[in-house]
C-alpha cells in the first residue's frame, strides 16, 4: 500500500501506573485526550501494563475478555472520539475459548474505533536479577505465537512487548514483511534499563534501518519493581529524535518517512544481506 504521508507524527503517553485498574485507565484516557489537543498526532502509545501493574497474586482478577472488557471500551471510546490511531500496551487478556489461558496483551484501534490488531507477547519476562526483581510470566502467562501488523495511511508498524524487544530476530522478520515502524509497550526495570535501554533501540532501529518506539511507564520507587522509564522514539540512522525523562509525561515526534526512504537508499543493508549464506525466517 502507498502510503499517503510524508511525515507521522506520534505521542508516547508515560504514565504513571497506580494499583487502581479504574484510576489507570481514566487516567490513560485524561493523557490521550491532552496528547491530542497538544499534538494533533497520527498515533499515541501506552506503555505494557498501563491498566495495571503485572502481579502474578492478583493477575487473574485483573484479566479482561476482549472485546467485552471495560479496558477495551475505553481504549476504543477515545479513540474513536479523538480520531487517532491507539496503541493500547498492554493488558492481561483472558483467553474468549478457554478462560484459564492467560496472555499479556496489545490492543491496536484505529480512528473509528475499530480494533485493527491484536499482539499477544511472544517472549514472555522470566529473569532473576540479584540486584534489581525477579519477574516470571510465565509461571502464570502464555505466550504469543505470531507476528502482528497493521497500517496507518500506508505506513506498516510491527507490535512488539515488553522483552520482544531484546530479539533482533523479531525486528528483522517485521523489516522483511515491509514495516516502517516498530513499537514497543515496555516496562523495563531501572538498573537493566540504565546499561541497556538507549542501546536496544537504537539497536533495533540500525539493524532494520526502522523507526523504533519504546514506551514505558513512569518510574515508581515505591514499587518492589521500578521501571526505568525514558521513553524514545529512535529513527533508521539511530538518532534519538525524543526522549522522556522517569516522570509521567506526553512525548511527541514526527517521524520523517521520506527521509528514511533516503536513507536506505543510501545504504542498501536488506540488499547486501547474504540470504545464500544465512537468513531469518517465520516457522509458525
Amino acid at each position: 500500500m502507498q502510503r499517503t504521508m510524508k511525515k507521522m507524527g506520534i505521542c508516547l503517553v508515560q504514565m504513571h501506573i497506580t494499583k487502581n485498574k479504574d484510576v489507570n485507565i481514566t487516567n490513560a484516557v485524561t493523557l490521550i485526550r491532552r496528547a491530542v489537543k497538544k499534538y494533533d498526532p497520527r498515533i499515541v502509545v501506552l506503555p505494557e501494563y498501563f491498566n495495571y501493574f503485572f502481579d502474578k497474586m492478583t493477575v487473574d482478577d485483573n484479566a479482561e475478555y476482549i472485546p467485552t472488557g471495560e479496558t477495551y471500551t475505553a481504549l476504543m471510546n477515545v479513540a474513536r472520539e479523538m480520531r487517532i490511531y491507539l496503541v493500547g500496551g498492554s493488558i492481561i487478556e483472558r483467553d474468549d475459548k478457554n478462560k484459564n489461558l492467560l496472555y499479556n496483551t496489545c490492543m491496536v484501534f484505529s480512528p473509528t474505533g475499530d480494533m485493527i490488531a491484536k499482539h499477544r507477547k511472544i517472549h514472555l519476562t522470566d529473569m532473576e536479577m540479584d540486584y534489581d526483581f525477579k519477574l516470571r510470566e510465565t509461571d502464570v502467562l502464555k505466550r504469543g505465537h505470531s507476528l502482528t501488523m497493521f497500517d496507518v495511511d500506508g505506513m506498516k508498524v510491527g507490535l512488539g512487548i515488553g522483552y520482544d524487544m531484546c530479539f533482533t530476530e523479531l525486528a528483522t522478520l517485521y523489516r522483511k514483511n515491509g514495516c516502517d515502524m516498530l513499537i514497543y509497550p515496555v516496562v523495563y526495570p531501572a538498573r537493566l534499563g540504565l546499561m541497556q535501554w538507549d542501546h536496544l533501540n537504537r539497536a533495533r532501529a540500525i539493524d532494520n534501518q526502522m523507526f523504533v518506539v519504546g514506551v514505558s511507564p513512569a518510574r515508581d520507587t515505591t514499587k518492589e519493581f521500578t521501571c526505568f522509564g525514558h521513553s524514545m522514539v529512535v529513527d533508521g540512522h539511530g538518532r534519538i529524535l525524543v526522549r522522556g525523562s522517569d516522570t509521567e509525561d506526553i512525548l511527541y515526534a514526527e517521524c520523517d518517512l521520506l527521509d528514511m526512504d533516503k536513507y536506505r537508499d543510501q545504504i542498501k543493508l536488506f540488499g547486501h544481506k547474504r540470504t545464500d549464506i544465512y537468513d531469518t525466517l517465520v516457522k509458525y
